[in-house]
Parts: C-alpha cells; structure tokens; sequence
C-alpha cells in the first residue's frame, strides 16, 4: 500500500534510509554541500518546493539521495514529504518535469525584463556575497534570484534604464552586465555619464575613452567590420578598462586587445 507523508528527518534518520539507496545514480558532492549550506542558513523551503523522498515497494530508495545526504552532513533536522510504497520504476520519472530557473522565479514575481533581471540579479548576488563577479560563484537558483531580487529593489531601475539600448547591442556588450555595472560602479553618477555618453556617442572629445571604446567595439563588432570578433570576456575587459580611465580623468585614444586577464582586470574600480 502506498502511504504518503510529512516527517522529521534527523541526521540518524537519514544514515539510517540511505542505506536503502540501490540502483540509483551517482551523487553530487557539490550539489550535497549546496543543500547542506541551505540547510543551515534557513533558506530550505521543503517540503513545499521539493519532491518527495521516495521508497518503493521493496523498501528501496528511489528518490531524494542528495537531500538525504545533505541532512546527514549538515546536522539539521528537516520536514520532507516522504512516500512508501511506490512502483519499482517510478525512477524512469522522478524529476523529469522542467524546474524553474531564476528568470521564471523573477517572472513569477511580476518583475519586468525577467531573462535580463535575473542574469543581473546573478552578478549583484555574487559581486555582494563577496564572490568575483566575473565568476559563476555559488549555485544560483530560483530561491536566490527572489531574494536578491528584493535585497536590490532599485535594481529593476536599472534592468528599464539600460537593458535595452541597441548601441550596446551593435557593440556587443552583454545586456545584463551593462545593468550591473550601471548598479554597481561607484560614484553613481559618473558611472550614469559614462553610460549615457558611450551609448550615444555625442560630442565626445579626441581621447574621450568612451569614444575610444565605442570606435574599437563597433569596429571589431559592426555591420562590415573586418576584425576579428572580440570575445564576451575581452569586450568587458575594454570596457571595465575605458571605465577607470574614464573615472580617473585620464585621456585614451585607442584600445588594443588585452592578453592578460587577470582578476585586476575586471575591477570595477
């Protein structure tokens, strides 16, 4: 017969029913300690958001290994939906529907733009969680991308503000780092001049580094260019370097291609 049921799952427990684990696939040691982290920073939300752990009919676990073992290396003590009695072959469908990732989460939310919110959401989150930017950092899911989402209220300002300009798509600078910077760089207000002039290019000086910037990008990027293309890394690498010029008062007439990127590269100051 088959039960369906919400119970605590303790450390103990979790040992004890991984013991049943058979013919299932190999774990995820980085996707255990993920869960183990949320875990034990309060942000776990089952059993609402998750599948249940699953034992068939033979007793054998069939769903919910990763989970299991994260209580175990966690410590905590966590409420699952927990289901006996299932069909031996229930496996062939167990987590085969399409899960939410961040941008329907920010959909979800009724935030605007969601596809380019959450790319941005992603880099606010790893920038302000101490992480480099650049990098992926932590896993970023759905949960993640809310509340990042609502620690940065005014980022959807920005997401309105800047993710659309088509100058940036001519010159190829990705959309969502555009929202990040433009939320992120410090003094605000020269970051906003920076953006304004390097999207509409007007009136801007010999040795402006934005309008050095805008020539070597259209150049490699737009209609009849010739160059080589440049690399998503490499765009933001000139940018991030126009930038600081820029901050600093400092004259640039040309940009030529910058063959080490180190982290100093991608400061933002």
């Amino acid at each position: 017969m088959q039960t369906s049921s919400i119970e605590r799952v303790t450390p103990e427990i979790a040992t004890e029913w991984l013991q049943h684990n058979v013919e299932n696939r190999p774990p995820r040691k980085a996707w255990v300690k993920e869960l183990a982290r949320r875990m034990l920073s309060g942000s776990w939300m089952a059993p609402f958001g998750d599948a249940a752990i699953i034992f068939d009919s033979n007793g054998h676990l069939r769903n919910g290994q990763h989970r299991l073992m994260a209580v175990a290396e966690s410590g905590a003590t966590i409420e699952m939906h927990v289901v006996r009695g299932a069909p031996s072959d229930c496996f062939l469908v167990v987590d085969s529907g399409r899960s939410r990732n961040p941008a329907d989460v920010v959909a979800i939310n009724g935030w605007p733009n969601a596809k380019l919110a959450a790319a941005a959401a992603r880099m606010v989150h790893t920038h302000s969680s101490g992480n480099a930017w650049w990098t992926r950092g932590a896993p970023f899911d759905g949960r993640e991308a809310e509340r990042a989402m609502r620690d940065h209220p005014r980022l959807v300002d920005h997401v309105s503000a800047h993710g659309c300009h088509r100058a940036f798509a001519t010159m190829r600078i990705p959309p969502s780092f555009v929202v990040f910077f433009s939320y992120t760089a410090r003094p605000q207000d020269k970051a906003q001049e920076f953006i304004s002039g390097l999207e509409s290019g007007e009136g801007l000086p010999a040795g402006d580094p934005r309008l050095a910037l805008r020539e070597r990008l259209i150049r490699a990027h737009g209609s009849g260019g010739t160059r080589a293309k440049l690399s998503e890394q490499m765009v933001i690498a000139l940018y991030l370097h126009a930038w600081r010029a820029f901050k600093g008062g400092k004259k640039l007439r040309t940009l030529n291609k910058i063959f080490d990127l180190v982290p100093a590269t991608f400061a933002l100051d």
